[in-house]
């Protein structure tokens, strides 16, 4: 499978998941031991995660130009999104404690 290092890491390092290489031109540093995929015998192989967001055709470009400078705005706050992430995990424990709700 292809995934992203933050959720095979933790497995990986218990022993219940081996890493066979990694996606990227170079090594990772976490996992200097783990050789590329293009090491591996696939020369120019690359694939890398990213993420974007997108907008309809023909959005207005004040839009897109706002959308930006909003999500600009937004990674360079961490500790703001901390919080939110933080208050959004408490919103739907207390939900799910009011249901009855309990993890399989």
């Amino acid at each position: 499978m292809f995934s992203g290092m933050a959720a095979v890491a933790g497995h990986a390092k218990t022993g219940k998941l081996k890493l066979l290489a990694v996606t990227g031109k170079e090594r990772m540093t976490i996992t200097s031991d783990i050789p590329t995929i293009a090491e591996s015998g696939y020369p120019g192989f690359e694939a890398v995660g990213w993420f974007g967001l997108a907008v309809p055709a023909r959005t207005p470009r004040t839009i897109v130009n706002r959308l930006n400078a909003d999500t600009v705005k937004a990674a360079q706050t961490p500790e703001a999104f901390a919080r939110y992430i933080q208050s959004e995990v408490m919103k739907w424990r207390n939900l799910a404690k009011q249901l009855g709700l309990k993890p399989k």
